[in-house]
């Protein structure tokens, strides 16, 4: 029990410093609600700790105890005042991953250790709790081997792992399609697998088209309130809850569950046209994520192979070169630049791509002109047409289309050079 004097003169109060006039113990610690009390990492060697101080005593604090063979020592105290109370901590670097226990007790002292044990508030005894509640048995250990592969029904991933941790009855798979989702306000899905089933576990109905990321914990679930009862929160009916001493979480795992479209087919209303004409260019769309069409583009190509020696005017003489961003156009260069590879028109060379020079969303046609903002071609001449097509996910058609042939003719004009009508006259 802790007292103070206060002394009123006039209008004028004053009051003693707090003394004890009774000594007790504090009450014990508690979980913080839906939080773990301690997850270490054994490789960073930092303990991150949830712990609720139910002592109202002024000045009582958290310590908090490592133990790990015959070793015990208190390696934090915790900020001053009753409430949550969450940071993370450096724990000794020869603490053992498995073999390690972390214990949590209050106590009324100063903000620093002596040694690796709480400093007594000056001229009083050492007030604290009268239990050190501690976490039972070994640490839990991230699983092992923590793996997500897609499935063979679309929306459907496997997430496997190893039992890394021998007293564990369970394991906790969670996911989101957001990487922040366990450490912003965002709430991922969990699910809870008993180690009666192997060590893996379908997840179905994700929607495709969006990477989604996974983590797994192992846990225990035991009401044994002799060895667990410090652990859980005590209500209002003065039952025990269960107790869950949660491992820590494996690495973030990514599963893409979007799938690139088949490589489209194309095909021209027209496969001849003349210098001022048009013909309207259709192709199909196949998706692989089940997401529709979210923008297609059409090219022109040609079979092209290196040329050997190249000496002259590679622009005189119709000479293709590769662009920095992959395709392919006609060079300027007037003159051969050393290094630099040239390339002509060959039918048995590569298909070499130039600069998209029509694209539209959803639609899957677009109309071809002879002459264009981008190109004029001109009557007698051939060009290959190529297209493709980009998902609603985001993925692309890993091939383009196979090449279909639009050739540019002159307008076709009719003279009269005989006839055999004969004149009439009407009246």
């Amino acid at each position: 029990m802790w007292v103070r004097v206060q002394v009123k003169h006039d209008t004028n109060t004053q009051e003693s410093a707090i003394g004890m006039s009774h000594y007790g113990y504090l009450s014990d610690p508690t979980a913080v609600s839906g939080q773990a009390m301690f997850t270490p990492n054994y490789t960073t060697h930092m303990l991150e700790y949830h712990v609720h101080n139910a002592s109202p005593v002024p000045d009582s604090r958290l310590a908090i105890v490592c133990k790990y063979g015959k070793t015990q020592k208190v390696v934090a105290l915790s900020s001053a005042g009753d409430g949550d109370k969450s940071d993370t901590v450096a724990i000794p670097a020869s603490a053992v991953n498995g073999s390690t226990s972390f214990g949590v007790y209050a106590v009324v002292c100063k903000s620093t250790l002596s040694g690796a044990a709480p400093t007594p508030l000056d001229g009083k005894p050492l007030m604290r709790s009268k239990n050190t509640v501690w976490q039972s048995g070994t640490v839990p250990k991230a699983p092992a081997n923590v793996k997500v592969v897609k499935a063979g029904t679309v929306g459907t991933v496997k997430v496997s792992w190893e039992w890394s941790w021998a007293d564990a009855d369970g394991a906790q798979i969670s996911w989101s399609d957001s990487k922040y989702a366990w450490t912003s306000n965002e709430e991922p899905q969990n699910y809870t697998v008993s180690r009666l089933n192997p060590s893996y576990w379908y997840i179905s109905g994700l929607e495709v088209g969006k990477p989604w990321y996974f983590r797994v914990r192992l846990i225990r679930t035991n009401d044994d309130t002799t060895t667990y009862g410090a652990w859980s929160s005590y209500n209002s009916v003065g039952a025990w809850a269960d107790v869950e001493d949660v491992g820590a979480w494996s690495d973030v795992e990514e599963v893409n569950l979007a799938e690139p479209p088949e490589k489209p087919s194309l095909a021209l209303s027209d496969t001849v046209i003349t210098s001022g004409g048009m013909t309207k260019a259709y192709w199909g769309y196949v998706s692989g994520d089940g997401t529709p069409q979210d923008y297609a583009e059409i090219c022109e190509a040609w079979y092209l192979s290196a040329v050997s020696n190249p000496s002259g005017n590679p622009k005189a003489q119709g000479w293709y070169a590769k662009r920095s961003d992959g395709y392919y156009g006609r060079t300027s260069d007037t003159t051969v630049t050393s290094g630099k590879t040239y390339y002509m028109q060959d039918d048995g060379g590569n298909l070499c791509y130039n600069v998209p020079f029509a694209s539209t969303r959803t639609a899957q046609h677009i109309d071809i002109y002879a002459k264009d903002n981008r190109h004029n071609w001109q009557a007698g001449t051939s060009h290959m047409l190529c297209v493709r097509v980009k998902s609603a996910s985001g993925e692309t058609s890993e091939e383009w289309s196979d090449p279909v042939t639009l050739t540019i003719a002159s307008p076709m004009t009719a003279t009269i050079v005989s006839t055999n009508l004969v004149a009439v006259d009407l009246d």
